[in-house]
């Protein structure tokens, strides 16, 4: 995707690189892809550990607390130098192999500017190539047009009071409006029960300007066991409201198995 401005940090706090594998979620799953893991995020859904779930404040945890919370220092060229040693760079070069960036939260300001820089590197050192950028984000961070200039594709994953956060934290509203306003958004919602569309309905789809058709509803889970519980869930949701769904394909070939 073409760029207005340069970016001159030459650094990524990375906390993990995986790749080449397929994407498990979303409106591209089953695509190959190769993942940047950007450290931190501003959210702690489920709580630290998942201790609000033990106390059912919360029915599912950010199982890749353990991940984003580390990290390391990475330059560009390192980045790119890996790409090309697992045999990716070609492809990603392409964009038959799908760059997606991760957390955590990658939208936190100092991994935007890592990620402008990467975008910028690719563009100017390959003028040819036209890779292809996913990001994955809570949607709370508003980026001041970040995405339409950096960005092929937006997956966005709002957190519902399921998450056992407060509402004030969870949902904001200029960065949702935002991101809706990108021409390949889409909106993945994490399904624990049937009364989950009514929040979604009331407190999401006004800010999305009612586009249900970039809504994509997906299990909680990360386990076989609770996947199959909330699988049936979201198939009678999503038949029942005429909705896209998906599952979490990496759950279910790997079970909880990390770097696939």
């Amino acid at each position: 995707m073409s760029t207005t401005s340069t970016h001159t940090t030459n650094t990524m706090n990375i906390a993990e690189i995986f790749g080449p594998v397929l994407q498990g979620e979303g409106a591209t799953s089953g695509f190959p892809a190769f993942f940047i893991r950007l450290s931190g995020c501003n959210l702690m859904c489920g709580g630290h550990n998942g201790e609000l779930v033990r106390t059912k404040a919360a029915s599912w945890w950010c199982d890749t607390e353990p991940l984003w919370r580390q990290g390391a220092t990475w330059t560009i060229e390192q980045v790119i130098a890996l790409m090309k040693e697992r045999g990716e760079w070609e492809r990603i070069l392409k964009g038959t192999t799908h760059v997606v960036f991760t957390g955590g939260e990658p939208t936190l300001q100092s991994n935007l500017q890592a990620i402008a820089a990467y975008c910028d590197h690719v563009s100017s050192n390959y003028q040819q190539s036209t890779p292809y950028y996913e990001i994955e984000t809570n949607g709370t961070r508003y980026t001041e047009g970040f995405f339409n200039h950096y960005i092929d594709q937006i997956n966005c994953s709002p957190k519902l009071k399921n998450s056992g956060l407060p509402k004030g934290m969870r949902i904001v509203k200029k960065a949702l409006q935002e991101i809706a306003q990108h021409k390949n958004a889409w909106f993945k919602f994490v399904i624990s029960d049937l009364d989950d569309w009514e929040e979604i309905a009331r407190d999401f789809l006004p800010l999305l300007d009612n586009r249900r058709d970039r809504i994509i509803l997906m299990p909680a889970g990360s386990d076989i066991e609770e996947l199959e519980v909330t699988s049936k869930v979201v198939w009678n949701l999503a038949i029942r409201e005429n909705l896209r769904a998906c599952n979490r394909l990496q759950i279910i070939t790997w079970r909880k198995r990390v770097g696939v």
